[in-house]
């Protein structure tokens, strides 16, 4: 290392300590040089630490830190280890020796840089493809200055090299990653919006499919508008606010929405409300799909339905008539009749009868199947109240069931209802249990007796079934409208036992606490 100033003129105050000799009036001058030979060894140490901060600094920063000759073919004057190890070189002096351009990919990026440093000075935060000692591509931005003598002329550049492969492929996916749901969101044929949450409060941002479905030409002329404006009702706006801060979201509401024209559209809208660091909202973000037309279907269908139910009554009740009117007569006939043949066929025709007025009830009972959209139940409540008509004075009932939630058909409890009135009809049981189970991942409802159990289970959902006519039928086809399972478990001699089935999604536990 060579000798600053301060090095030379150290020495040159010991060489006059050693001179002046031992005699009293060279003695005379001790203390002056002894005073600033100490003045100069501080400043020395203080050069010597700040020289090392410096060199620790540029030797451990995570970043390349270069000094090279301006010219072309120039070399590498002085680099720090991260340079070196960014350009895959094993230290320095490896690296000093190659010319500079052997580091560029591209070394005609060199020369542009020459010239362009000699014109301005300075290049920040340029975009530069390097090659590493095995030719791999390193990615790098770089800052430099040019560095000169008293005379103006440049002398060596100083200069930052920053690896940023692993950046800008991050970027270029998250670009890619973006674009792909910015396509999605245009393209996708449901309205998505974002818009502030308060009274008065205007739309953020919209697809196309949102705007269009509301009748404007584009996006901007939508966010021109508050909110409220394009709700039929605006009052349902507020509802709507108020409810999102009390519970964060909204999901499948039908709301009335006004076009631009002023021409309704029912909509169903799902909201989730956002928030900042702070846990203010910020903004919802919603999704609306145009059910105009499938509502209109709905209506047209349930009047069909309607209609066909209204035909349907009418003629179950005149045919009821008729069997009751057939029935009369047929007691009437027996009474009078002493001929055992003629008795048997009459009781055959009794039971043919008694066969027709099933089959129209059930008509009764399956007409409702479907009707009524499937909603979410209190299981509990439900069961209770399905075991109301059941006669208590038949069956010992002991009931141990959760406080489970079930999405399920209106007509669940007719299914209840059935399972119970079947023990008493057929099973010959002194006691029914009703129990909730959780088995793995699903809920089972478990209906079990003490009864002689099922024999034959082969046909026991069919249509028809000889031991419990259309109950377990029409149970099972409620039951597939949710997708609810049922089967029976029970073995013959130990009772019989049900299980309805109810996997994820079709159960879950108020409040999601423990169901109790």
């Amino acid at each position: 290392m060579e000798h600053s100033e301060e090095d030379h003129r150290l020495d040159s105050l010991r060489k006059k300590i050693i001179g002046l000799g031992e005699t009293s009036h060279r003695k005379s001058y001790y203390p002056q040089l002894q005073e600033q030979l100490g003045q100069l060894s501080l400043a020395m140490h203080a050069l010597q630490e700040s020289e090392e901060k410096y060199r620790t600094l540029i030797e451990n920063v995570n970043i390349g830190i270069l000094r090279s000759e301006p010219w072309e073919g120039g070399h590498f004057i002085q680099t720090n280890p991260a340079l070196c190890k960014m350009l895959g070189f094993n230290d320095e002096k490896e690296l000093m020796e190659i010319p500079v351009e052997q580091v560029y990919l591209h070394p005609e990026e060199r020369s542009e840089l020459l010239r362009e440093l000699k014109q301005s000075g300075k290049i920040k935060d340029r975009k530069v493809m390097f090659k590493r000692r095995d030719g791999s591509p390193v990615l790098c931005s770089i800052t430099f200055s040019a560095q000169y003598d008293s005379n103006g002329n440049v002398i060596f550049l100083d200069g930052v090299a920053e690896d940023i492969t692993e950046k800008e492929e991050k970027e270029a996916a998250l670009r890619e990653s973006e674009e792909k749901y910015r396509t999605l969101v245009e393209n996708v044929n449901i309205g998505i919006i974002r818009s502030e949450p308060w009274k008065g409060g205007h739309i953020i941002q919209a697809n196309p499919t949102a705007y269009k479905m509301l009748g404007f030409n584009d996006e901007k002329e939508l966010l021109d508008r508050p909110v409220e404006e394009i709700y039929r009702y605006p009052e349902e706006r507020s509802e709507l606010l108020r409810e999102l801060k009390q519970t964060g979201k909204i999901k499948d509401r039908k709301i009335m929405f006004k076009r631009r024209d002023g021409v309704n559209i029912m909509a169903s809208v799902s909201f989730s409300a956002n928030y900042d660091s702070s846990g203010n909202l910020s903004y919802l973000d919603g999704v609306i799909e145009d059910i105009t037309e499938k509502e209109k279907m709905y209506e047209a269908l349930r009047q069909i339905n309607s209609k066909l139910n209204l035909l349907s009554s009418i003629t179950r009740h005149d045919i009821i008539n008729q069997v009751m009117i057939m029935e009369g007569y047929l007691y009437l006939v027996m009474e009078r009749i002493d001929n055992p043949e003629l008795l048997r066929m009459l009781e055959r025709m009794k039971a043919s009868v008694r066969s027709i007025d099933r089959h129209i009830m059930f008509t009764k009972d399956y007409e409702d199947v479907g009707i009524h959209a499937p909603q979410w139940v209190n299981l509990r409540e439900v069961v209770t109240s399905a075991m109301v008509p059941v006669d208590k004075a038949l069956i010992n009932m002991h009931m141990d069931v959760k406080d489970y939630l079930i999405f399920t058909d209106p007509m669940i409890k007719k299914v209840f209802y059935n399972l119970a009135n079947n023990v008493i009809k057929h099973s010959k049981a002194s006691n029914l249990t009703i129990t909730t189970v959780e088995e793995k991942d699903k809920l089972l409802v478990v209906f079990q007796d003490d009864g002689i159990g099922i024999k034959d289970k082969s046909k026991l959902f069919k249509k028809g079934n000889s031991t419990s006519g259309y109950g377990l039928f029409l149970s099972k086809e409620i039951l597939s409208i949710t997708g609810i399972g049922i089967r029976e478990t029970g073995l013959p001699g130990e009772g019989a036992r049900f299980e309805l089935i109810f996997s994820p999604g079709q159960y879950k536990v108020p409040s999601d606490k423990t169901a109790q």
